[in-house]
């Protein structure tokens, strides 16, 4: 998951729901989230970090697509739960290191499943 591939989602809901950019952004204005058109585009063209979790949730609402599908382009997980998306926010803004740290950790449980 990346925010570039994030926001190509992003970018193909908007455009499949005919918004514009200002569109989307007074419609989560609306509902209490004030995001500005440039803010989104951001979003679309990669130039940020992944968006907050109320953001990516409120777009996702928005859009009418699910945030797993936002985040990883996949809609059969719809299951998860907010704790897992906020893990998946979090474990993308990891270093390389710390990422492999985190495998090597995950392997270890896979390995004492056996």
């Amino acid at each position: 998951m990346t925010i570039t591939k994030v926001g190509e989602r992003v970018r193909a809901a908007r455009e499949a729901k005919k918004l514009s950019l200002e569109a989307l952004a007074k419609k989560l204005t609306d509902k209490g989230l004030k995001t500005a058109p440039a803010t989104l585009g951001k979003i679309e063209r990669g130039d940020t970090k992944l968006p907050r979790r109320d953001l990516l949730m409120r777009l996702a609402d928005e859009l009418e697509v699910s945030a797993a599908y936002l985040l990883f382009g996949l809609e059969d997980l719809e299951h998860l739960s907010k704790e897992a998306i906020e893990f998946a926010i979090a474990y993308s803004k990891l270093s390389e290191e710390q990422k492999a740290a985190i495998a090597g950790v995950l392997n270890t449980f896979k390995e004492n499943e056996k």
